[in-house]
């Protein structure tokens, strides 16, 4: 009988079913090669492993097959994502899911880097490979780490963008382009034809992306037109900008902006969608106390993809690497309606009640 002080092993189980280690092992790790089994012989390996106890070692599996069923979820993010008001926390919840529904766990790499940006390689260390490969997000990659996974065909993709080569490693992003050239269309199909377009400034790619997909709607429609309103610290300077370009919509290309519309929202300065139809090229939260026209990421299918490329990466199922672009879905809420002539004359010139 097996003493209860150590734990049931291969050999163990061999001996109670009366069969051979080989065999044991070629069941429980339900490997199916040249050996036939007989059905007779492998419920009674199994039939021993249960009433011993036994519960194979996950390490030694992993060194059997070469995997281990585990994915990497790594962030470059000082924090980790695990509360919902995090912008990566769709994502997570996406990659999670597809785990669980490919039978694969999911491992997340939160320790820190202590001070600046997070590394993938700690003190020449790669803990990485405690997955069979992994996925990546934040806003500030590790290009050298990432080159080195590369060198070292560690089977990896990254959730945004990086200084790396596109066609040089897997990314997935957001067709950020497409998603505002929908939301121009939506105003341009409510009668828009002097739409402007505000940031903060376009110091990021997806920025840029936004207000060229802007431009390519626009540029279709013929007859509209389209203004830059870039670094407006206030809203009477976002006020004072709408009302020199004439122009009854504005698209939020940068989430940066959203306190000056707010304020003039709130302080009387302006009615939306009556006065100026607004759109928001990101997932909106409770900006106005209404819906609010917006574009969706679509974070967590984003997260799906992700999945679905390192675990095709990870089995050899790719040859090559990809930028993949998942489209965004405009949304029509409560603050975008058909077109005014202009900005009313009480917006223009503010609420007389109020001196």
């Amino acid at each position: 009988m097996v003493s209860s002080a150590r734990r049931p092993t291969q050999e163990d189980v061999a001996r109670r079913a009366g069969v051979s280690r080989g065999t044991v092992s070629l069941v429980l790790n339900d490997r199916r090669g040249r050996v036939l089994i007989s059905a007779a012989t492998r419920e009674k390996v199994v039939a021993a492993a249960r009433d011993l106890g036994y519960s194979p070692n996950p390490v030694a599996q992993m060194l059997a097959r070469g995997r281990n069923r585990i994915i990497g979820f790594f962030t470059f993010e000082q924090t980790f994502p695990y509360g919902e008001e995090d912008f990566h926390h769709r994502y997570l919840v996406g990659v999670e899911r597809e785990a669980c529904s490919r039978d694969f766990d999911l491992l997340l790499f939160t320790r820190g880097g202590g001070e600046g940006p997070k590394a993938i390689y700690r003190s020449g260390m790669n803990t990485l490979r405690l997955a069979d490969g992994c996925i990546f997000i934040g806003t500030d990659p590790d290009p050298e780490g990432l080159q080195r996974l590369l060198a070292e065909g560690y089977p990896f993709v990254l959730i945004g963008r990086t200084r790396i080569a596109p066609d040089a490693l897997d990314t997935v992003v957001h067709d950020h382009a497409g998603g505002a050239a929908e939301a121009a269309r939506h105003l341009l199909g409510l009668g828009h034809r002097a739409i402007a377009v505000a940031l903060q400034s376009q110091d990021t790619e997806f920025i840029r992306e936004r207000v060229e997909g802007c431009r390519r709607a626009v540029a279709e429609a013929g007859d509209a037109r389209l203004s830059l309103i870039e670094s407006c610290p206030g809203a009477a300077e976002l006020k004072a900008a709408l009302l020199s370009h004439g122009a009854t919509a504005l698209i939020c290309a940068d989430r940066r902006i959203l306190p000056a519309v707010r304020a003039l929202v709130a302080e009387g300065e302006v009615r939306v969608p009556d006065e100026l139809s607004v759109a928001l090229l990101a997932t909106a939260g409770p900006e106005f106390g209404m819906p609010v026209s917006h574009v969706d990421l679509n974070r967590a299918r984003l997260g799906r993809i992700a999945f679905e490329r390192v675990s095709a990466r990870i089995e050899g199922r790719l040859s090559g690497f990809a930028r993949i672009s998942v489209p965004c879905q405009f949304v029509a809420g409560a603050t975008t309606g058909p077109a005014p002539r202009r900005l009313s004359g009480a917006a223009a010139g503010g609420r007389r009640s109020r001196g």
